[in-house]
């Protein structure tokens, strides 16, 4: 903080002053009082000086404090925060409230009115010159003022004190020791022979009476039946002995000492007449205490009994015995909280099953900004932004994504959103899909990803209109050579164009697969084929098939469909074996029971054994005592 340094602004000032001298004085002027100095000094050791440096400890809050003296101060108006009555915007320092526009200019170095004049009309002096200052009377000595910087400085003199008892003029007022009660060598009696005193005598001692010796002084009156104080009384101003009633059931007594500042009834607890009883719950103040049943807290108040709720609709009264309480008259009733701004269950809480204000994001469009949950009917509850809210606020349903009118519902106007769809484009492809347009007026086709695609010839519909490879030719017959075997057109390996494509003429055995309903021998029937000359088509299984037509397998000629016999060993075709021998898909090694000596087989007496059948299979012993077990007939 910053002090301020004062001179009188004079043109002929002396800074030698006498104890007498009425003006106020600047800095180094003698002075008795803070009075005899100018506004801002302080009077130590005679002295007009500069206060001492006292900053403020802890330091001041800036925002809301400013530091003056030592003091932290709250800033009640901002715009005058040293409070000295000149707003900031004028106030040439706002944080020194002796400075403003019009205060008293200082010899200080500092423009102190704030008219951008510094220590105007201030007397000046020179560098090292002195001056006598202070006074001589009594203990005080004069001294000198030197001039350091054009400013006198303070003044070395030694200044009055506080007058004590030594026989000096301390306080330099031309008086010795006048403010002691007595002097040295003096003595006089002390205290009295009443009550419980007893006289002595004292004498002075560096000008003040010392302690009364062999006497007793008076002491505070207490209630002890003596005379404490001296004053002819015992026990005066405690009625001890007047009588008195006793708050309660204890009745009538006498006052009578309770300690040394206390009195009691005689009657009433740790009376030497007690009448007193123990605290019961009956109305009465038994126990003379001058309250009734005040161990019985709650008595006559609300209660809540045995119920769910915490609804007080009983009143605590006595027990029978009088010793305890209970809750009667309780209505149990056991009420639910209910959302309806009402604590229904009284616990103390208003709808607190309910999450009432808290924050929540009401539908769609709604949302926008927080809403907060509130009542909607006594068990339910909705946003306040919702229909119905106390927030909501309607609007139009666009198209943008956002469920506008909430209603659960986001662009429901428009079902076609996300579906795939062709723009405007030479091709029937649906590459793109539906989206918001721009400005939400309704759904458009955006984002194809390809446009104006061209048909190939590649046996994919590539423009999407439903056909294939169209404008080609594709399939139309051609004859690349002069036999009697047609091809057709195919598409050429760029794409964009047709060739005739006529298979090589082969038997049809040779094709792959063998089978495959094609004329490729060009006689004029598909699929012909009967290798080992039996009669029947391996390609035709209505009305007949040749399961083994391979010219290669010695019994080819006797498998196929007209075979009725039995057969004691399988037949091998191109890798296959097989008891099948009448191609009608299952295997039937088997003998007849004519056979005199049994063979392998399976028995006959269980007919013909499908695929994955179990049934009894004889094994040849060697004799006619056969063996057998129990197999699954397995298919090849």
């Amino acid at each position: 903080m910053r002090y301020l340094v004062f001179f009188i602004a004079a043109a002929a000032v002396s800074l030698v002053a006498a104890c007498s001298q009425d003006a106020a004085q600047g800095q180094g002027a003698y002075c008795d009082t803070a009075e005899d100095c100018m506004t801002g000094l302080v009077c130590r050791n005679n002295t007009c000086s500069l206060p001492e440096d006292s900053p403020c400890q802890p330091a001041c809050n800036p925002d809301a404090e400013a530091c003056f003296e030592g003091e932290c101060i709250v800033v009640i108006d901002p715009n005058d925060r040293d409070r000295d009555g000149s707003p900031a915007a004028e106030d040439c320092d706002d944080a020194d409230r002796t400075i403003y526009p019009g205060a008293f200019e200082f010899c200080d170095g500092i423009d102190n009115d704030c008219d951008d004049e510094i220590d105007e009309g201030c007397p000046d002096c020179v560098d090292g010159e002195t001056q006598d200052c202070g006074d001589s009377v009594g203990e005080c000595m004069t001294g000198l003022a030197t001039c350091q910087g054009g400013r006198w400085q303070a003044c070395s003199a030694i200044g009055p004190r506080p007058e004590i008892c030594d026989g000096l003029d301390n306080d330099c007022d031309g008086l010795v020791d006048e403010v002691c009660p007595c002097h040295d060598g003096q003595e006089q009696a002390c205290s009295t022979d009443e009550g419980e005193c007893a006289p002595g005598f004292q004498n002075c001692v560096d000008g003040a009476w010392g302690e009364c010796i062999n006497g007793v002084l008076p002491s505070p009156e207490i209630c002890d039946g003596l005379d404490n104080d001296c004053d002819g009384h015992a026990d005066d101003g405690f009625g001890v002995g007047t009588r008195c009633v006793q708050a309660g059931e204890c009745g009538p007594g006498v006052f009578e000492c309770a300690g040394e500042q206390g009195v009691r009834c005689s009657s009433g607890p740790g009376g030497s007449q007690d009448q007193s009883l123990a605290e019961l719950c009956n109305g009465l103040d038994d126990d003379c205490d001058a309250e009734t049943d005040e161990d019985f807290a709650g008595l006559g108040q609300a209660c809540d009994g045995d119920d769910s709720d915490l609804c007080e609709n009983g009143i605590w009264t006595c027990t029978a015995d009088q010793q305890a309480m209970e809750c009667a008259n309780e209505i149990a009733i056991d009420l639910e909280e209910l959302c309806n701004d009402l604590d229904d269950d009284c616990d103390g809480l208003t709808d607190e099953d309910f999450q009432i204000g808290e924050p929540c994001i009401g539908l769609g469009g709604c949302g926008e900004g927080e809403g907060r949950i509130e009542c909607a009917g006594e068990r339910n509850v909705r946003c306040s932004t919702n229909p119905g809210g106390s927030d909501f606020t309607p609007h139009e349903e666009t198209c943008d994504g956002v469920d506008n009118d909430c209603d659960g519902e986001t662009d429901e106007d428009w079902p076609e959103l996300g579906m795939d769809c062709d723009s405007d484009d030479t091709d029937e492809c649906a590459l793109g899909f539906y989206t918001c347009a721009r400005d939400g007026s309704g759904a458009v086709c955006e984002n194809e990803t390809e446009t104006n695609i061209r048909e190939l010839c590649n046996g994919v519909d590539d423009n999407c209109n439903g056909s294939i490879d169209e404008g080609y030719g594709v399939g139309q017959e051609c004859n690349a050579d002069a036999d009697a075997c047609m091809g057709a057109f195919v598409c050429n390996a760029e794409q964009v164009g047709v060739v005739c494509y006529e298979p090589p003429n082969i038997e049809e055995w040779q094709a792959d697969p063998m089978c495959n309903g094609l004329d490729e021998d060009c006689n004029g029937t598909p699929d012909d084929i009967d290798r080992d000359h039996d009669g029947v088509n391996p390609c035709h299984p209505i009305p007949a098939w040749d399961c083994c037509d391979d010219p290669g397998c010695p019994d080819a000629a006797s498998i196929n469909p007209t075979d009725g016999t039995w057969h004691d060993h399988p037949f091998v075709c191109s890798g296959r074996t097989s008891y099948d021998w009448n191609c009608d898909g299952w295997e039937q090694p088997r003998w007849p029971p004519a056979i005199w000596c049994f063979q392998e087989g399976f028995a006959y007496v269980w007919g013909i054994i499908p695929c994955g059948g179990r049934a009894e299979f004889i094994t040849f012993s060697g004799l006619c005592w056969p063996t057998y077990s129990i197999r699954t007939q397995e298919c090849k």
